[in-house]
This record gives C-alpha cells, structure tokens and sequence, in this order.
C-alpha cells in the first residue's frame, strides 16, 4: 500500500490522473485503515476535478485521523473550485495547518468580496512563512487573477527550491496559468512539460 500511494501521487505530479487514481484505489482497499492513502487519493480525485469524490476519501480520512493536517484544506478547496464559497470558508476554519488555512484564507475571502480579510490572510502567509510559502502566494495570486504576480511568486518558488513546485502540473489552483507560455516553460524547467 505504501509503495502504491507513493507511486500514485508521483503519477498525479506527471499529470497521468487514471493512473494515479487506479494506485491509489488499491492502496486504498489494501490498507482501508491508513488516513494517508485516502488524504493521497482525495489529492489525486481534486486533479482530476473529481469534486465530490475528492471530499469523500478526505473525509473518510478525517474518520481515521480527526487531527489531519491538510484534509480540511483539500476539502475546502474541492468546495472552493465548486464555487461552494461559503462551505469551503468552513472547511479552511477547521484547518489545523497555518499555512494551509491562510492560503486557503487568502482565496475564499476574496471570493466572497471581503479584500480586506483576503489581503490579511496573504500577509500573515507572508510574515509568518515568507519565501518559503512562494508556491502558495503563487496560487493566491493566480486565484486573484493576478498573473503577473503568479509567475513572478513561482520565480522565487524556483530560486529557494520550494517543494511546492512539484505540484504545478495537478494543481487545480494554477489553472488560470496553465496556458501561459511562461507557465509552460516552467513546467518544462521542471521535467514536467507536455
């Protein structure tokens, strides 16, 4: 199950969705007790824009392991690519990870018309985390509409090697720059171009 779970999530890196969803099912059945394998199975449903399903395997997480960091972030991004605002706005609440609650923070409240709890939520992202939370301002930014500040935050990503990067390519957030010839460029940069 392990080994199925990490190879689902590096397939889901690639972009290769079925193949990352199919591993991650079996790690799934195979260890039905292991939080980790539904919270990596709910990552990969979220690529694939599978929404519902996506909330499902976060939740059986959450039953496994009520203190689990991030499943509430995933939730409340399914929520928030749903338009579902308001719901995904209590999930990123329940967050236990301060990283995650503020970018989730940062998106859902601008959504919602309140700029000024979006902005304070992006800059306590900053103050507490600066450059080593680049990816996550980066996909702030993208959600604002901002792309130019998108790209110039995944250029500091890359000159402090943020792990975040390694995302890019399933990250349902950066949609708004998938087809940015600069994007696109450093997804290659990354390997993962195509």
């Amino acid at each position: 199950a392990t080994t199925l779970t990490r190879f689902g999530l590096f397939s889901m890196m690639e972009g290769n969705g079925p193949t990352a969803i199919s591993a991650l099912q079996r790690a799934a059945s195979l260890d039905p007790l292991n939080p980790r394998a539904y919270r990596s199975l709910g990552f990969a449903l979220l690529a694939e824009r599978r929404f519902d399903e996506a909330i499902a395997a976060q939740r059986r997480a959450l039953e496994l392991s009520p203190g689990a960091s991030g499943a509430h972030a995933e939730i409340g991004k399914a929520l928030l690519l749903q338009g579902k605002f308001n719901e995904a706005r209590t999930e990123y609440a329940l967050e236990p990870e301060a990283w995650e609650r503020l970018t989730g923070e940062a998106i859902v409240f601008q959504r919602l018309g309140d700029t000024k709890r979006a902005r304070a939520a992006m800059q306590s992202l900053i103050a507490t985390r600066g450059n080593s939370m680049a990816y996550q301002q980066a996909q702030v930014l993208a959600q604002w509409g901002d792309a130019k500040g998108a790209l110039a935050a995944l250029a500091v990503a890359f000159r402090v090697g943020d792990s975040g990067l390694i995302l890019m390519k399933s990250d349902r957030l950066m949609d708004p720059l998938q087809k940015l010839p600069a994007f696109q460029a450093m997804l290659a940069r990354l390997g993962l171009g195509g």
